[in-house]
């Protein structure tokens, strides 16, 4: 990558942003993806929605909160 423009920046690729930038460059638009997180490794389980979701394996360390500051 050497181009200094982009059509498009997306900040985030999770569901949304992964799915919006495969369809931008399918089309032909220059994206830039700006991603918060590490990367996930590359392990049998990141495939297996048992892992992920029922033993929250990929939990974020992040802590989130409502409008009221009471935790999430």
């Amino acid at each position: 990558m050497n181009s200094t423009h982009f059509d498009f920046i997306i900040m985030g690729t999770g569901a949304g942003g992964g799915t919006l930038a495969y369809r931008l460059a399918s089309s032909g638009k220059e994206t830039l993806h700006l991603e918060r997180g590490g990367w996930l490794p590359q392990e049998q389980d990141n495939w297996s929605s048992r892992a992920v979701f029922v033993a929250s394996k990929c939990r974020a360390k992040d802590t989130c909160f409502h409008k009221d500051r009471s935790l999430f």
